[in-house]
């Protein structure tokens, strides 16, 4: 699901970067527009159940890697987002 995201945002002609090392992980995408910068995890939850569960891992991880702190100096606006790809009904979730 991540590849194919950042497929249609690349040929969409937006800057993306993937898998954006920090000194304690990975950030999934970095989105970069002119005004503003986007972080986001992907996660996926395998039945309607773990969705939560697997929204707070997603924001606990992206807090504890620190994966937004190179883009926080940046005077853009800093968006950090979870999304949740629902395996059983296909589809994103924020």
């Amino acid at each position: 699901y991540r590849s194919l995201f950042i497929m249609l945002l690349r040929g969409a002609g937006i800057t993306v970067h993937a898998e954006v090392h920090t000194n304690t992980g990975r950030a999934d995408i970095v989105i970069i527009f002119e005004n503003v910068i986007f972080v986001l995890e992907f996660k996926c939850a395998d039945t309607q159940n773990s969705i939560d569960s697997v929204r707070k891992l997603g924001i606990k991880q992206r807090e504890e890697k620190n994966y937004a702190k190179t883009y926080e100096s940046d005077s853009r606006r800093l968006i950090k987002q979870v999304f949740i790809v629902d395996v059983v009904n296909r589809k994103i979730i924020l």
